[in-house]
């Protein structure tokens, strides 16, 4: 009798000692947890879907009034008319000697014409905001232009994209890219000097030279040109030497 009282005693220890320990957590309890199912109004409001903003609001400094990076000229501009007659005609009588007779287009070749002018103008006129004098002397200058590829691009493909297939077709890739000087690829120089009077007014020659690069070498021209007909290089007179 008193063996079975002691065996009950101590199962009645052993049972309260485990209620303690279950109560600050030093037992796991072995019965399943409970899952909490989140109510309705606890869920987070599913969020709106991002609709992709035009390439003007991701980078508002893409002019939405030009087609391309460089700002192009306006031709019924009275400052730009001297030099638009001197690049208007040397790129109609590119066209009118590549094109065979048959196939030329007036109407066709005076768009291509205007075109590019108004192109070649608004590229060199860029060139003038980046250009800097590294020599002078009382009779000569040398002005550098430093490189703007990503720029040049823009012009370029507004160019191929705005050319009519037929003249676009024409083999004037690399005649083309020699007038546009590579499109601002590489670095240039021009190199002015005054060379005499005819009719009262200067002549000068004017070296330009692009560096191609060092396995390539550079591209040489050389122009005399009176300061009435510069052509695209007005846009540097305020540069060239004054005697």
């Amino acid at each position: 009798m008193k063996k079975t009282i002691s065996v009950v005693v101590a199962i009645g220890i052993v049972a309260i000692f485990i209620a303690i320990l279950l109560r600050h957590g030093e037992i796991a309890d072995p019965r399943p947890a409970a899952v909490n199912t989140p109510k309705a109004a606890d869920s987070p409001a599913p969020r709106p879907a991002l609709s992709a903003a035009p390439p003007e609001a991701q980078n508002p400094s893409v002019s939405q009034s030009s087609p391309t990076s460089i700002p192009l000229i306006d031709r019924n501009n009275p400052a730009y008319a001297t030099m638009i007659r001197a690049l208007d005609a040397e790129y109609r009588s590119l066209f009118q000697q590549s094109l065979p007779y048959e196939s030329r287009n007036t109407s066709e070749i005076e768009a291509a014409v205007r075109l590019l002018t108004t192109i070649r103008l608004s590229q060199m006129m860029h060139e003038a905001t980046l250009a800097t004098v590294i020599k002078s002397s009382a009779h000569s200058v040398t002005i550098a232009i430093p490189a703007y590829e990503a720029e040049g691009r823009s012009l370029q493909r507004y160019l191929e994209d705005s050319l009519h297939l037929s003249v676009k077709n024409l083999d004037l890739n690399w005649e083309l890219t020699k007038l546009f000087d590579h499109f601002g690829r590489y670095k240039q120089e021009i190199e002015v000097r005054p060379d005499g009077q005819f009719r009262g007014e200067t002549l000068y020659q004017i070296g330009h030279f692009t560096d191609l690069s060092m396995v390539f070498g550079g591209l040489h021209t050389q122009s005399n040109l009176p300061s009435s007909d510069l052509g695209g290089y007005g846009v540097f007179e305020s540069l060239f030497p004054k005697s």
